[in-house]
């Protein structure tokens, strides 16, 4: 017979469950019975709904009796499993950014009407070179067909403008705003804002303005209270404590958080974002090369991806998915104390990646709460014991933070959109990025059930998670008669007895589990390379050998770090720097390893290489994951033998086996700059910032929230201010054409003017080579340039004389190019100085089109000639001659054969990265994994 606990515990299970068989009316958030038709004969007499739109619109879903995702579950998270099979993608150059409208009709039924509109395959027809084809869900109620919309360059909202006065609320002039902004740019403390505000006061700095436009601020007090009289800002969030129970003891947290939901209908109202709010999600399609004009699939947004398409089948046709991307991680905000939060942000992943990304505009991340440390005070606890006693807490913190979207993920809930529609929205989490912790447990993938010892086999695939299979399991675990007993069922899966919140959180049509995301920063920079494969290399070097490899050249290039004292002795490396470095190593350590490990070792690292600059990619296409796939195939060769050889470098770890999910991922919710880890990492520097200026005592949390708020209240009244401002100037009705700009090499950093005849001298004084610096540039002007003769057999007397010309030089190129990765527009500077920020001579290196094809030299010098009354851009080059790719390393190798050049500036592509290891005279290495539009232009090469 069940023990009393045991029972107490099913009782509770079925009030649970008997609990979702309620309806919340989202108006007046009564309760009642969510069967025979209680939801829509409450909706008709509701005295609290609004009188648009009609109840006919209002869609409530009806309650699946066989739902039962809301009982207990296991630590990782959600279910419903994929098909498991990694399709492939490749790139294309000709991949559109445009999305389509968010003022697209919206399907509304007649009454009566439950049934979704009738769904045919559309077949996608061979597409041209520059044309986009768009698969689009049939609950869009548009027809799937060529893009031929381009995306709107700025954004107008027909709602209608604040007066003048009430552009600055809850401030009172526009000085108020201007000096309030002021402070929260800088950040400045309390104490700042007093002395700042006291010395305009006394100096009078305003007092030339009207009395009603004079600064009204006194001190610091006086902002923070003006500020809170905004609606929402002083009582967002609050503090709410919860009892946690574990072994017998009752545990009491507090988290901070404000109601997720008006939150998010804040930022879905706004009419800023009616017109690139995603509704629902597409397919997009482009030709896959220049002579194969079959279509293969393009991901960029999230809406691209496999997922949101299956969330969309899975509710009512007039109805939408507000897709979240949440992040939770903690971060350390004090450098002593060890004092630390634990934020929880959203966003909202129906607005375009770069309006996500904006931290400073917005459309960015929603801080919805900050979870409590978990604190066991006295109570002693085993490893094992603490970490679940952890994951209890958070649970329960987070099921507090979240509680307003359970109702509404299932059954929907009205929101009023920026264009002015009320249209039924299911807030569903599609992605939980966090650095996701590597158990050693039996299962210890979030995703499937591999096995342990099996990890480091990326070519395998095994049972997917499931939250039935879960929740069976942990229903198991709670009627068995024993410990021992409850032990052996959940470690039949490697879960815990507790339950999940996110079972109750992300609706029965997805899962915790599917919204496990890829994160490169965790997964490859500080995981398989950071934690794994570089502590081993670095360890395997002799004093000597490291002291060479720190000697060998990283030059400096933009975006790209530079280690000026070598890298072997770094301490603290940051992921940004692991990608740097792993990207690098190979060529540069190639004669210091061992020969027993060179092969397996730089094999391993060039495709890990590669892997990690695939997986950043901001668009991605069946070829391009077909790349992908293929170089996880070969690091899944080397680095087995590798760590056949090397036993110490591990074989069998979850970050390891992440790769094996990492195409899926990407097809299932698109592109990783979509929801990497490093998007929630980049805000915490801010939190630091808000915490230095606190009392930094208990409750510092709420002065850090009521930090954030100001500064997200100060970004929505200056956007009111600037769009107002320009509809007030015209700027929203004319915007020049792109097409009428400057060249696409743009010379600067002009230093001076001198005689041919002197710069001549001057080459020839500080390079070898350029002893007939005069004779080859009469030649290249005689060959190249309009208004000479260009004869292929000719006398040095037929040369253009350079007596009395002038050259003009400079130090820098500016070089816009278009991405073949995403066709967006790229600048590259490239410098040529003898003296880089007093560190010695700077010379970069290019690419350039010698008329047969790409070419790479290294800059020499770069200037204006004027002559016969024209200037001629040129610069003069040390070129390279291109060799094969090394057949161990698989770089691509560089001879210099010690010649000079002259090559129009017009003609360069590019600026790019060469690495000199010194391993061979003359041997250089053209660095084809600095970047996705490198990659993609030297993949052809040899």
């Amino acid at each position: 017979m069940p023990s009393k606990q045991r029972r107490q515990k099913a009782a509770a299970r079925s009030i649970d469950l008997a609990s979702r068989n309620t309806w919340e009316c989202p108006f007046c958030h009564r309760l009642f019975a969510s069967y025979k038709n209680g939801p829509k004969k409450h909706l008709r007499s509701c005295p609290r709904k609004p009188q648009a739109p009609t109840t006919n619109q209002v869609q409530i879903d009806p309650i699946d009796d066989d739902d039962d995702s809301s009982v207990f579950s296991d630590t990782a998270g959600p279910s419903i499993p994929s098909s498991g099979q990694n399709q492939h993608t490749s790139y294309s150059r000709h991949t559109l950014s445009s999305r389509l409208p968010a003022s697209a009709p919206f399907l509304t039924p007649g009454p009566g009407t439950e049934s979704e509109p009738e769904t045919t395959s559309v077949e996608v027809p061979d597409l041209g070179e520059t044309e986009v084809w768009i698969r689009r869900h049939p609950a869009s109620g548009q027809a799937s067909g060529y893009d031929t919309r381009q995306s709107p360059r700025v954004t107008i909202t027909t709602a209608i403008q604040p007066a003048r006065s009430r552009r600055f609320f809850p401030l009172s002039t526009e000085a108020d705003f201007l000096q309030a902004e002021v402070f929260s740019k800088n950040n400045c403390s309390d104490g700042h804002i007093n002395d700042q505000l006291a010395v305009l006061h006394k100096t009078g700095a305003y007092s030339n303005l009207p009395i009603s436009e004079r600064l009204t601020l006194k001190d610091a007090n006086d902002y923070h209270s003006a500020l809170a009289r905004s609606p929402g800002v002083s009582e967002n969030f609050s503090p709410r404590s919860f009892t946690t129970s574990f072994k017998g003891y009752d545990f009491v947290h507090e988290v901070r958080s404000r109601p997720v939901l008006p939150a998010l209908q804040e930022l879905v109202s706004d009419p800023d974002f009616a017109s690139i709010f995603v509704l629902h999600p597409e397919q997009r399609f482009i030709r896959r090369s220049e002579s194969d004009p079959r279509p293969m699939r393009v991901w960029e947004e999230l809406e691209h991806g496999d997922d949101w398409w299956k969330m969309q089948d899975s509710i009512p046709h007039n109805h939408f998915i507000l897709y979240l991307v949440v992040y939770i991680d903690e971060t350390n905000v004090s450098t002593i104390g060890g004092v630390s939060v634990w934020p929880v942000f959203v966003w909202v992943g129906n607005l375009p990646a770069a309006t996500r990304k904006q931290r400073v505009k917005k459309g960015g991340a929603i801080l919805v709460g900050y979870l409590p440390e978990a604190r066991n005070g006295e109570i002693a606890m085993s490893d094992s014991e603490l970490a679940e006693f952890r994951a209890r807490v958070y649970h329960d913190a987070l099921a507090i933070v979240f509680e307003t979207l359970n109702i509404p993920a299932r059954h929907g809930t009205p929101m009023k959109c920026g264009d002015g529609q009320i249209r039924i929205s299911h807030p569903t989490i599609g992605v939980i990025a966090a650095d996701y912790k590597e158990f050693k447990s039996k299962f210890p993938c979030p995703i499937c059930l591999v096995p342990n010892a099996e990890q480091g086999n990326l070519l395998g695939t095994w049972s997917l998670r499931t939250v039935e299979g879960s929740q069976d399991l942990v229903a198991n675990a709670i009627d068995a008669s024993t410990n021992r007993e409850r032990h052996e069922i959940l470690h039949e899966q490697s879960i815990r007895g507790m339950m999940n919140v996110f079972h109750d959180i992300i609706p029965s049509f997805f899962s915790v589990y599917l919204a496990v995301a890829a994160d490169p920063l965790h997964q490859i920079e500080q995981g398989i390379f950071g934690k794994h494969i570089w502590p081993w290399l670095r360890d395997s070097l002799s004093n000597s050998q490291a002291t060479i490899l720190d000697a060998r050249c990283i030059p400096r290039y933009p975006d790209f770090k530079h280690f000026p004292n070598g890298i072997t002795k770094l301490k603290n490396i940051t992921g940004t720097e692991f990608g740097v470095i792993l990207r690098v190593i190979s060529p540069l350590v190639e004669d210091l390893l061992m020969l027993a490990d060179r092969k397996a070792v730089l094999s391993t690292l060039r495709s890990l290489a590669t892997i990690h600059l695939l997986s950043k990619f901001t668009t991605h296409t069946e070829a391009t994951l077909e790349q992908l796939e293929e170089q996880i195939g070969l690091f899944n060769s080397a680095y087995s033998d590798l760590a056949a050889l090397h036993p110490s470098i591990g074989l069998g770890y979850p970050k390891l086996h992440s790769l094996s999910h990492l195409v899926d991922i990407i097809r299932r919710k698109s592109t990783t700059d979509n929801y990497h880890t490093g998007l929630g990492e980049a805000l915490h520097p801010q939190s630091k910032i808000d915490y230095r200026h606190t009392n930094h005592q208990d409750g510092f949390q709420d002065q850090m929230l009521r930090t954030y708020q100001e500064r997200e209240l100060l970004i929505r009244i200056r956007a009111r201010i600037d769009q107002q401002n320009a509809i007030d100037d015209g700027e929203f009705e004319h915007i020049g054409d792109e097409n009428s700009r400057l060249d696409r090499v743009e010379l600067g950093g002009l230093c001076t003017k001198m005689l041919t005849s002197t710069y001549a001298q001057e080459r020839i004084a500080c390079d070898s080579g350029a002893q007939h610096f005069v004779r080859e540039l009469r030649t290249f002007l005689y060959q190249e340039a309009r208004g000479f003769a260009n004869t292929v057999h000719f006398r040095e007397r037929s040369l253009p004389s350079l007596e009395g010309t002038t050259v003009s030089l400079h130090r820098v190129l500016r070089i816009e190019y278009v991405s073949l990765l995403d066709s967006r527009s790229g600048l590259d500077v490239a410098r040529v100085t003898d003296s880089w920020r007093r560190k010695g001579p700077r010379h970069d290196y290019v690419l350039y089109d010698d008329r047969l094809g790409l070419a790479v030299a290294q800059l020499l010098g770069v200037f204006t000639l004027k002559i016969a009354g024209e200037n001629y851009p040129i610069a003069y080059i040390r070129p390279l001659r291109v060799l094969r790719r090394n057949v161990r390393t698989h770089y691509i190798e560089l001879k210099d054969e010690h010649v000079r050049n002259f090559i129009f500036v017009g003609s360069i592509i590019r600026s790019c990265i060469v690495l000199s290891p010194g391993i061979r005279p003359d041997i250089h290495v053209l660095h084809d994994v600095e970047g996705p539009d490198m990659y993609l232009r030297l993949m052809s090469l040899y």
